[in-house]
């Protein structure tokens, strides 16, 4: 792996502290959204085949009638360890610490089935990807492009999806997806 620092080498538009809030802010969004079970809301922040797991785990879940539920999430820190690239792809590697209370409980009626329903401090290791060769742009509050189905200017750190044609912005012509996460 390499250092963070020789990122810039690659990409001249990268900024550390930039994409430590964007990452943050993404993980938050992918925990609620998967907690609230609207998964479709994040799905251009994910990399497919996580993307695909994880809603199949969740439907399992559900049918299963013991849903995992988080609540009070909040995201005290995040760091960067380093980045490697490799087929294709340009992989950033981070933690996010979180303050979090996660249970089970019966997704039709909510009820508490099991759990801790005390606050949790987790390390939620999380690899981020993007097509390799792509520059970061200028830090905006916000980022507009235009749906590439319909043409219709879309606001892709709001949705995920084109609020005029319904159809889904993949985000990999976009910006980064998370590619992995795992809980330690």
């Amino acid at each position: 792996m390499n250092p963070i620092a020789e990122y810039k080498n690659i990409d001249k538009g990268f900024s550390e502290s930039f994409f430590l809030q964007k990452i943050t802010n993404i993980f938050y969004r992918f925990r609620v959204c998967f907690s609230d079970r609207k998964p479709e809301e994040i799905e251009a922040y994910v990399f497919p085949d996580l993307y695909n797991g994880l809603v199949d785990e969740m439907r399992t879940s559900l049918d299963k009638g013991a849903f995992l539920y988080t609540e009070r999430i909040t995201v005290l820190d995040a760091s960067v360890s380093g980045y490697e690239q490799r087929d294709g792809f340009d992989y950033v590697y981070a933690t996010l610490r979180t303050r979090e209370v996660r249970y089970i409980i019966n997704p039709d009626t909510k009820a508490y089935i099991r759990g801790n329903k005390s606050e949790q401090f987790i390390d939620n290791q999380v690899v981020f990807c993007r097509e390799s060769g792509l520059q970061s742009e200028k830090p905006q509050k916000m980022s507009s492009r235009n749906c590439p189905y319909c043409g219709a200017p879309s606001d892709i750190n709001r949705i995920a999806k084109c609020e005029y044609c319904g159809r889904i912005l993949n985000s990999d012509c976009f910006d980064w997806q998370i590619y992995s996460a795992s809980v330690h």
